[in-house]
C-alpha cells in the first residue's frame, strides 16, 4: 500500500498482486505468481493505453537527429539477428501459377476497394477458402505481380507465409513479425533508425529482440512511413497457433487505428481456411469457392493438363471434374494426375474410373493410398518418418531412413546403394514420390526437405484418423508405436555405422557424414524417440542393450559444438538427464536407482538437470510424481547459472546451498550419507551456514553432521545457532558436545546475541561459561551494548551475572552514557543507578547526566538521578546547571522539571550559560509562561537581567507575546528601567509593530520624552528599515504603503497623542 501515499502528489496507479489474503494459498511462497500476475496486467494496460497522436512526430525527430552518434555495427547486428535461415522457405515451395489463372483477382471489386487509398475501412483484404483451394498460390501470384510494382521505391510489399511444416519460425507470430520487420528496415533502410531507440532496444541488447520489442519496434516503423504506403501479405493463418493469430490481428487492428489517425498508408492481405474462426472488425472478406474466376482458373488448369484426345470425353470429364471438385483446385491437380496416368496405360474407363473417384480431399488421398497394396510397409514408414521426425528430414536423410529400417525385414537390400553425385538429386525426389504414393515432395528450398505435398494430407492423417483406418494395429497408442519405430530405426543405423567403422578411411566428421547422412539424426533422435514412446512403451529393455560407448562415439563425430560433446565413460543417466528426458529418466532408475553417478561435465545427473533448469527431469531424478511434493512447490526459484555449478559440487550439497530442504531430504533418500566423518555433510553444512539457511542446518546436525564443523568465516554451528537465537539448536549442539572457544572467534559470539537480543541464548552460554566482559571493536561491552539497544530483560540478566557496570568504552562511555543515547528508558536507568552507576561521572562530551536528562525533558529521569544523589548544581562546559536546560533550552522546556528541580533546591539565580542569561529571561524566551510563574513564585527577581537582552518584560515586548507581559506587569515588573532607551519595553513594542502591547505599556505608565535622546530612539524604532521589513512580511507581502503608513500613524497617535492626535491623514514625519 505504499505506494497509494503517493497519489496526492503524483498521478499514479498501484498495480499490486496479492498473495496474503487466502486462505488456502496464504504463504510467501505463492509472492512470485502475485507479482507475475500484477506484472503481466500492468504489460496488458500499457500496451492497451492509447499512445499520442504525435507518435509518428517522435520517431521522426529518432530517425533525423544528428545529435547522437549511431552505430552503424550495432544496427548490422540486430538487422542480423532477424534473420532465419528459413524465413522464405514456405514462399519458395508454394509452385507458381499456372499461365492464365489468378489475373482474375486483379480486376476483383474487392480486390481494387482494398488498394483504394480513399477507402480507409478497406485496409485488410481476407481470403478466405477450404483446404487445398489455392489459397496459398494466389496469395503468391498476388504478392510478386504487386513486388514487381514496388520500383519507384514509394511503396514496399511484404510477405510471410506460415508453414505448419516447418521449424518454429516458420509456423509463429515470431518469425513473422522477424520477417515482415526486416524486409521493412531492408526496403526503407532510412527507417532503421528506430533500432537506436533504446526505449525499443536495451543499449547492450545485441541479440534477437523479444516478441514484444519486435512489435513495438515494427510499429515504429510504419508510423516513420510518411508518404509511403506498405503492404503486407500473410499466408495461411491457419497453420499457427490460434490464440496467437487472435493477438496478430488485435495488433493489426490497432496498427491500422493509429495509420488512420497519422494518415499513413499501410494495407494488410490475410488467407486462411474457414477454421478457426477468426474475425477483423473492418475489412473486406473474400471467399474462393465459388468465385467465378476461380472456377475458370480451374477449368483452364483442366484444359492445359488433362491429356486426353477425344474431344467428347474430354469435355465429359472437365465438366464431371469441376462439379466433383467444389472449387478445391488441389483435388482436380491430384485428379488430372490419375487419368492421365490411367490414360497412358490403356485405361479404356476414364469416365469410370472419374466417378469411383471420391469428392473430398482426404476420400481421395485415402483412395489413392489404398488403390493397391504395393509397398504398403514402405508407405507406412514414410508416413510416420514425415509426421514424427524431430525435424523434416533433407531428401539423403530419408533415403537412408527408409533403407535403414526396411533392409532387416528383407524389404530392402542389406547393401546401400551407391549413389552418383549428378544423380542424387533426380533419384531422391523419384523415391519420396514413389514411396509415398506421391502424396509427399521434396521442397524447392536452399535446403531442401521432404514434406507433404499439402497441410491437407497431415490433416487427413491425423485429425480424420486416415493412419488409423490404414494401419488399425497401430492402435491407440500410435503417436507412441510410431516413435518407438523411428527409435528402432535411428538405433540400427547407429550399430551398422559401428559395425562398418573399421572400413572408414577417416573419421573426420565431414566424411562420416557424407559417408553416412542419417548418422546426425540418428545419434542426435534416438534417444527423444525412445523418451516420446516410454508413456506407452516400456523403454527398460531398450536402455539395458542400449550401446551407450558406441553411441557417445558416434554422437561426438557429428555434434559441431565440442563443449556439447561426452567422455566416454559417462553414464546412460548422466545423459538423459543433460538432455532433458524425463520418461526414460524414470524408466532407467526402475532398475538402477542410484542417481550419484559421477561422470560428464556437472559430474552429475542431477546437477545435469539442474544446469538445464529442467523441471521434469529433476522431478524424474527426486522419483516424485510432479513439482508440488508433500504441499509445498519443490522448485520455486530454481536459480542456477552453469558457471555456479563448480566440481566441489554435489546433488546434496547445492541443495543445502540453496537452502530447498525437501529436494535435501529427497536427495538423502537415494543414498547420499550423512555422517561424523563424512565429507560430504561438512560440504553441505558449510554451504547451508554461509547462506543462513536455519531448517537446512538443522536438519543436517539432526542427521549426524559433525558439529565442530566451520563456515567460511571459522564459526562452528554452535556459534551459528546461538547468533541467531535458537535455544532449541544450540542445547542440542551443546548436549552433544559442542565447546566454546572461548579464546578464539566465539569470544565474540555474546556481543552478536546481545545486539539481537537473544535473552535465551545469552543466559545458556553464560550458564555454559562465556565470558561477559567480551569488548568490540569500540570497546563496547555486552551491557553497554543492551543498554543501547533499550533490551531491559538482557541489562537485568547481565547486572545480576556481575557486570561491570563502570566500565569504559575507548571514548570513555559508561553504560549509564549509553542509557542517555536518545531518550532513556526509565526501567533500564532504575537498574543501573541500583547497579551502582555514579551520577556524578559526565558523558564523554562532559555532560552531568542531570542535565541530560532535563535537556531531554524526561522527568521520570531527572526523579531516579536526584534520587540517587545527582549534583543538582552541577555544570556542563557551557556552564549550564539542569535548571538553566529545564527552563526551556531548544524546544525541551519542562514545567514538571522545573518544579522538580526547584523542589529539590535549584539556585534559581545561577547564570544559565557563558553568556550570563538569568533563567527567567530564558524562560521568557522561549515563551513559557508556567515556567515563569514557577520562578517568580520561589523568588526569582523579576526585573533581573544580565545587561545584554534587557529585561524580561523588554524581551517579551519586542517578542509580542502579550500573554506573557501581561504576566509580568502583573507580577510588578517595572516598565522603565533601562538607560538604554533601546532596551525599554515601550521601544521593543514599537519596534515589533504590536499595536495592543503598546497601548497596555503607555496605560501602564511608560514614558516617552518629546525630544532628545529619548525621541530619537523612538524615530529609529518607527522609521527604521526594519519596522518596514517587519510590516512587509509579518502583515503580508505586497502590502501597498497606504496600509503601512496608516498602520505607522496608528502607533504615532497611541505613543504622542499630544503631537499626532488632531492631524487626520499625518504621514507620519515630523
Amino acid at each position: 500500500m505504499e505506494a497509494a501515499g503517493l497519489m496526492d502528489i503524483l498521478p499514479c496507479l498501484p498495480i499490486r498482486g496479492i498473495c496474503d489474503y487466502s486462505d488456502s494459498h496464504k504463504a510467501k511462497e505463492w509472492q512470485k505468481y502475485a507479482a507475475g500476475t500484477a506484472a503481466a496486467y500492468a504489460r496488458e494496460l500499457v500496451e492497451g493505453m492509447p499512445q499520442e497522436i504525435g507518435i509518428k512526430r517522435k520517431f521522426h525527430r529518432l530517425l533525423s537527429s544528428t545529435n547522437r552518434p549511431v552505430s552503424s555495427d550495432r544496427r548490422q547486428v540486430l538487422l542480423k539477428s532477424l534473420d532465419f535461415p528459413q524465413m522464405d522457405a514456405r514462399k519458395a515451395d508454394i509452385k507458381a501459377a499456372h499461365s492464365q489463372t489468378c489475373q482474375w483477382l486483379l480486376n476483383h471489386p474487392d480486390f481494387l476497394s482494398w488498394l483504394d487509398q480513399r477507402r480507409q475501412h478497406c485496409r485488410f483484404l481476407w481470403i478466405r477458402g477450404k483446404p487445398g483451394v489455392g489459397k496459398s498460390i494466389i496469395m503468391k501470384f498476388v504478392y510478386t505481380r504487386m513486388r514487381k510494382q514496388d520500383q519507384a521505391r514509394q511503396v514496399l510489399t511484404t510477405s510471410f507465409f506460415f508453414n505448419a511444416r516447418g521449424d518454429d519460425m516458420e509456423k509463429s507470430v515470431s518469425g513473422m513479425y522477424r520477417s515482415l520487420l526486416l524486409q521493412l528496415l531492408e526496403g526503407f533502410p532510412d527507417l532503421q533508425g528506430v533500432l537506436d531507440d533504446h526505449d525499443l532496444v536495451p543499449r547492450n541488447h545485441k541479440t534477437c529482440p523479444s516478441l514484444n520489442s519486435l512489435k513495438d519496434l515494427f510499429r515504429a516503423a510504419i508510423l516513420c512511413l510518411g508518404n509511403r504506403s506498405c503492404a503486407c501479405f500473410i499466408d495461411a493463418l491457419d497453420e499457427c497457433d490460434e490464440q496467437q493469430i487472435r493477438d496478430m490481428i488485435e495488433f493489426f487492428e490497432e496498427l491500422s487505428e493509429y495509420c488512420r489517425g497519422e494518415g499513413i498508408k499501410l494495407r494488410v492481405c490475410f488467407s486462411s481456411r474457414h477454421y478457426p474462426y477468426i474475425t477483423i472488425r473492418s475489412g473486406i472478406q473474400l471467399t474462393l469457392e465459388g468465385q467465378p474466376g476461380h472456377n475458370k482458373d480451374m477449368e483452364s488448369y483442366i484444359e492445359n493438363h488433362l491429356r486426353v484426345e477425344n474431344p467428347v470425353l474430354f469435355d465429359s470429364l472437365k465438366s464431371t471434374m469441376l462439379d466433383k471438385a467444389a472449387g478445391i483446385f488441389l483435388w482436380v491437380a491430384l485428379v488430372v494426375k490419375i487419368l492421365n496416368a490411367d490414360h497412358r496405360r490403356g485405361n479404356p474407363g476414364l469416365q469410370k474410373r472419374l466417378m469411383e473417384l471420391p469428392s473430398g480431399l482426404s476420400d481421395l488421398f485415402k483412395d489413392v493410398l489404398t488403390r493397391d497394396q504395393d509397398n504398403m510397409e514402405e508407405l507406412r514408414l514414410s508416413i510416420i518418418w514425415i509426421l514424427f521426425a524431430q525435424r523434416p528430414l533433407e531428401p539423403e536423410e530419408y533415403y537412408h531412413a527408409l533403407w535403414s529400417d526396411l533392409s532387416p525385414d528383407d524389404l530392402a537390400s542389406l547393401e546401400r546403394r551407391k549413389v552418383k553425385v549428378s544423380e542424387a538429386s533426380g533419384l531422391f525426389e523419384r523415391y519420396v514420390t514413389s514411396s509415398s504414393k506421391g502424396l509427399a515432395e521434396t521442397t524447392q528450398s536452399k535446403k531442401p526437405t521432404v514434406q507433404f505435398i499439402h497441410e491437407s494430407v497431415r490433416d487427413f492423417l491425423i485429425r480424420d484418423k486416415g493412419l488409423h483406418e490404414l494401419w488399425p494395429d497401430l492402435g491407440q497408442d500410435w503417436e507412441s508405436q510410431s516413435h518407438d519405430r523411428l527409435k528402432s530405426c535411428c538405433n540400427t543405423y547407429i550399430l551398422r555405422q559401428q559395425a562398418e567403422r573399421p572400413k572408414c578411411t577417416s573419421n573426420s566428421r565431414k566424411y562420416i557424414v557424407r559417408k553416412y547422412p542419417l548418422l546426425e539424426y540418428a545419434s542426435l533422435s534416438v534417444l527423444n524417440h525412445a523418451n516420446a514412446a516410454a508413456d506407452a512403451i516400456p523403454q527398460r529393455r531398450f536402455l539395458d542393450d542400449f550401446h551407450t560407448p558406441g553411441w557417445i562415439h558416434s554422437f561426438n563425430t557429428v555434434e559441431r559444438v565440442s563443449t556439447r560433446r561426452y567422455n566416454q565413460d559417462v553414464d546412460i543417466l548422466y545423459i538423459l538427464a543433460d538432455r532433458g528426458l524425463s520418461s526414460l529418466i524414470r524408466a532407467r532408475l526402475i532398475d538402477h536407482p542410484n542417481i550419484n553417478i559421477e561422470g560428464g561435465k556437472f559430474r552429475y545427473p542431477f546437477l545435469a538437470a539442474i544446469a538445464r533448469r529442467d523441471k521434469a527431469s529433476i522431478v524424474a531424478l527426486l522419483g516424485v510424481s510432479s513439482e508440488i511434493y508433500d504441499g509445498a512447490a519443490i522448485l520455486d526459484n530454481l536459480d542456477c547459472k552453469l558457471e555456479t555449478l563448480g566440481h566441489n559440487h554435489t546433488p546434496l550439497s547445492w541443495a543445502c546451498e540453496k537452502g530447498n530442504l525437501t529436494i535435501a531430504k529427497l536427495l538423502s533418500q537415494k543414498g547420499v550419507h550423512i555422517g561424523e566423518t563424512s565429507g560430504e555433510s561438512r560440504r553441505c553444512l558449510v554451504g547451508a551456514m554461509d547462506n543462513g539457511h536455519v531448517e537446512v542446518v538443522k536438519w543436517l546436525i539432526d542427521q549426524g553432521a559433525p558439529i565442530e564443523t566451520k563456515d567460511s568465516l571459522g564459526h562452528t554451528p554452535l556459534y551459528w545457532s546461538s547468533a541467531r537465537g535458537d535455544v532449541y539448536m544450540s542445547q542440542k549442539l551443546l548436549d552433544r558436545g559442542a565447546k566454546l572457544d572461548l579464546n578464539g572467534t566465539d569470544q565474540s559470539l555474546l556481543l552478536g546475541i546481545v545486539k539481537g537480543g537473544r535473552k535465551d541464548t545469552l543466559q545458556l552460554l553464560l550458564n555454559k561459561g562465556m565470558e561477559i566482559e567480551s569488548r568490540d571493536e569500540s570497546g563496547r561491552t555486552p551491557l553497554m551494548l543492551a543498554v543501547e539497544r533499550r533490551y531491559a530483560a538482557m541489562v537485568q540478566l547481565l547486572l545480576e551475572r556481575g557486570a561491570e557496570v563502570e566500565a569504559m568504552d575507548y571514548s570513555n562511555r559508561t553504560a549509564l552514557s549509553y542509557a542517555f543515547c536518545g531518550q532513556a528508558d526509565e526501567v533500564i536507568l532504575r537498574l543501573l543507578l541500583e547497579g551502582g552507576a555514579n551520577t556524578e561521572v559526565n558523558d564523554d562530551d562532559g555532560r552531568p547526566f542531570l542535565c541530560l536528562a532535563a535537556r531531554q525533558g524526561n522527568t521520570a529521569a531527572v526523579r531516579l538521578l536526584l534520587e540517587h544523589g545527582a549534583n543538582i548544581e552541577s555544570k556542563d562546559h557551557w556552564g549550564m546547571t539542569a535548571l538553566s536546560h529545564a527552563v526551556g533550552v531548544g524546544e525541551h522546556g519542562s514545567e514538571d522539571i522545573v518544579r522538580l528541580l526547584l523542589e529539590h533546591g535549584a539556585d534559581v539565580e545561577a547564570r544559565i550559560r557563558v553568556d550570563g542569561l538569568m533563567p527567567l529571561e530564558e524562560a521568557v524566551r522561549q515563551g513559557n509562561t508556567a515556567v515563569v510563574q514557577l520562578l517568580l513564585d520561589n523568588g526569582m527577581m523579576i526585573n533581573a537581567t544580565n545587561g545584554r537582552f534587557g529585561t524580561p518584560l523588554a524581551i517579551a515586548s519586542g517578542k509580542r507575546d502579550m500573554p506573557m507581559v501581561q504576566l509580568l506587569l502583573e507580577k510588578g515588573a517595572c516598565i522603565n528601567t533601562s538607560d538604554r532607551y533601546s532596551d525599554r519595553p515601550l521601544f521593543r513594542a514599537v519596534y515589533g509593530g504590536h499595536e495592543d502591547i503598546v497601548r497596555l505599556l503607555i496605560n501602564g505608565g511608560a514614558v516617552v520624552g518629546l525630544d532628545g535622546e529619548e525621541r530619537e530612539a523612538m524615530e529609529e524604532a518607527f522609521l527604521g528599515k526594519r519596522i518596514w521589513w517587519f510590516d512587509a512580511n509579518h502583515f503580508g507581502i505586497g502590502e501597498d504603503e497606504k496600509k503601512v503608513r496608516e498602520k505607522e500613524l496608528r502607533l504615532r497617535r497611541l505613543v504622542y497623542p499630544q503631537l499626532y492626535g488632531d492631524i487626520p491623514g499625518s504621514t507620519g514625519q515630523t
